[in-house]
């Protein structure tokens, strides 16, 4: 049963091969926040009936209806065992990106998790769903990196895209569970020349980009060399001096926390 009082977090999961690594990172998210988790899966109707005959059709249905749910409580199974944490899980058949905006529609969520594309063809079963999530979900979401899992523990590594903590309460409980120093990214909208580990606080170390074509190649190097699990974004919402956010999710090694919108 949900606890009305915990916060909620959707994952949204395409049961690929990297689903498991997602939802770790959505599992570490909620041991983090104390938050409660729901799996969710949609399954095509051309990948349901693709029979004439009825009866063959609804045994399908049927095979398929047990096969997900399979998979949903064998994910289910894996977090409750290395994170002890209880999944909810549901699924519907039909378009993908209706069934996931009814979702949304139907039920408060506080943060939505979905998986980065792994390759350049359009992820979650033939649609990219981070963008249409960002734009059809104006609270919290992670954009989890399949490769790159986060762990709550002392190693876990964040960094700032501009200093997000103290209007982001959930980015500065994040921070608090990290190592120190945290790494805070900006980029200058003027010439100044790139400055590392140039001291901000004395828990963070700032780093200054110009703003160039190749800024988010240079921040990604920098994070890869940080070893940074989770990036933490200000504004999803592109201000002068910014980086695209589309850039940064496509080019950064990471996972991203997006802001509400």
């Amino acid at each position: 049963m949900k606890n009305q009082n915990k916060q909620n977090i959707l994952v949204l999961t395409d049961l690929k091969e990297n689903s498991l690594n997602v939802l770790k990172s959505a599992a570490s998210l909620a041991h983090m926040t104390d938050a409660d988790i729901e799996l969710f899966h949609v399954k095509k109707p051309l990948e349901v009936v693709k029979h004439e005959n009825q009866l063959s059709a609804t045994r399908s249905i049927e095979e398929i209806h047990a096969n997900v749910v399979g998979q949903l409580k064998q994910l289910a199974h894996e977090i409750y065992r290395t994170h002890a944490i209880k999944v909810r899980y549901s699924f519907s058949f039909g378009n993908i990106r209706n069934e996931v905006k009814h979702k949304l529609e139907q039920q408060q969520h506080d943060i939505v998790v979905v998986g980065k594309r792994t390759t350049k063809k359009p992820a979650y079963l033939g649609d990219n769903m981070v963008p249409f999530v960002l734009k059809n979900f104006d609270r919290m979401v992670l954009v989890a990196d399949t490769k790159n899992v986060i762990e709550a523990s002392e190693s876990l590594a964040v960094g700032l895209l501009k200093d997000t903590t103290s209007d982001n309460p959930l980015a500065a409980t994040l921070a608090a569970h990290a190592k120190k120093p945290l790494r805070l990214f900006t980029v200058a909208s003027k010439n100044p020349a790139e400055v590392e580990a140039k001291p901000h606080s004395g828990e963070m170390v700032r780093y200054i980009f110009e703003q160039s074509d190749t800024v988010v190649k240079n921040i990604s190097n920098y994070i890869t060399k940080n070893a940074i699990n989770l990036i933490c974004v200000a504004d999803r919402n592109k201000q002068p001096g910014d980086v695209n956010l589309n850039k940064i999710i496509n080019q950064v090694g990471a996972s991203l926390l997006v802001p509400a919108n």
